[in-house]
């Protein structure tokens, strides 16, 4: 799981699981080793957590896991997460939709 959710992350922000762990200091080997199901540290699965912006629960099972927003909330962030591994331009094309809505009713964030 943990593999498919750096995938999914990646392509979210359009980059590669490679330039980010290259960043982070990993080498390709623990690339391989994630791949074949290897599960990381915790420190190394912290490290992608806050370089992504998730909860290292996120990172694991792939499922928010944050007891301070509301279901309405989480079912948000699915549907965006959604859109964003199906394709990163719909991301665009949302949010332009919805900052419309806002400026039609007089909302100003």
């Amino acid at each position: 799981m943990f593999y498919e959710q750096l995938l999914l992350l990646c392509k979210q922000e359009n980059t590669s699981i490679s330039a980010v762990a290259q960043e982070l200091g990993f080498s390709t080997g623990s690339i391989s080793n994630w791949k074949n199901g290897k599960i990381p540290n915790g420190d190394t699965i912290l490290k992608f957590a806050n370089f992504f912006h998730v909860s290292t629960d996120y990172l694991l099972t792939g499922k928010v896991s944050c007891d301070t927003i509301s279901n309405d909330e989480k079912e948000w962030i699915s549907l965006y997460r959604k859109l964003a591994a199906y394709d990163s331009n719909l991301i665009k094309e949302s949010n332009i939709y919805i900052e419309g809505l806002l400026k039609g009713y007089q909302i100003h964030p």
